[in-house]
């Protein structure tokens, strides 16, 4: 049987009261995919572009997938659909660059340009890093007070995060401290006061940083929180990849 991933893109355009204005259900072969669905909750807002995402989606025994819109209040909306060949039982690997341009690893992997995101500012790009299999991964930065809300489908998650320090250079007693930041997904700390010149072990090094079992929140987002403590927090790129079988596997 032929598998699919499938994401539904949307928006609400509007900016007051917006919650509850629009519900809607929405099936898949005649299946409920969802509920109740309300635009702005999910997203956070409105005028946020909002994206569900569906693993192990199959065709309709005529081949096609049947895609149904049931009004509940003020009618059904989609802005886009994308339907990409999947991986049975997981979700495609989300793979982010914070710069404007989308980027080919040595291996061949698509990384697509910054998303997701709100807050924070794009350098105009930074200068060679040492240390990293592929430098382009940590070309630009997003740097600032910032959030990304990756969605994702259902499933458990390993996170690679990739930084660089590509403004602070050593002081005289040999560190550094002139940056530091935490990181948190859906509200829980995955590191505390990240230096990243310590950690990487001195200035234009990469740094790369994983976590695993991570789960999406209700709205199936891992929602990544950059916040500054000294200086401004710093992104290079972000990795996401479904280890759902993994994580199954060691729960048995």
């Amino acid at each position: 049987t032929e598998i699919y991933t499938l994401s539904l893109h949307d928006a609400l355009p509007i900016s007051i009261g917006a919650e509850k204005l629009r519900i809607f259900d929405v099936s898949i072969n005649g299946a409920p995919l969802l509920s109740g669905f309300d635009i702005t909750t999910d997203a956070g807002g409105a005028n946020t572009a909002d994206e569900k995402i569906f693993k192990d989606v199959s065709p309709a025994q005529d081949g096609s997938l049947h895609l149904g819109f049931s009004t509940k209040r003020n009618g059904a909306s989609l802005n886009g659909i994308e339907i990409l060949p999947g991986i049975p039982g997981k979700a495609l690997p989300i793979r982010i660059v914070c710069g404007p341009r989308a980027y080919y690893d040595h291996t061949g992997r698509l990384w697509r340009a910054d998303r997701y995101f709100s807050g924070g500012r794009q350098d105009e790009g930074v200068g060679p890093v040492h240390g990293a299999e592929d430098p382009g991964l940590y070309s630009h930065n997003r740097w600032g007070h910032f959030t990304y809300a990756i969605p994702v489908a259902d499933g458990t998650y390993r996170l690679t995060l990739r930084f660089a320090e590509t403004y602070w250079r050593s002081n005289a007693s040999g560190g550094n401290n002139g940056r530091l930041f935490d990181v948190h997904c859906n509200g829980k700390a995955l590191v505390n006061r990240l230096d990243i010149y310590k950690e990487a072990g001195g200035e234009n090094r990469a740094l790369e940083l994983t976590y695993r079992g991570l789960k999406p929140n209700a709205q199936n987002k891992l929602v990544l929180s950059f916040v500054p403590i000294l200086d401004y927090a710093i992104l290079s790129s972000i990795e996401v990849e479904d280890r759902s079988e993994e994580h199954t596997s060691e729960l048995q």
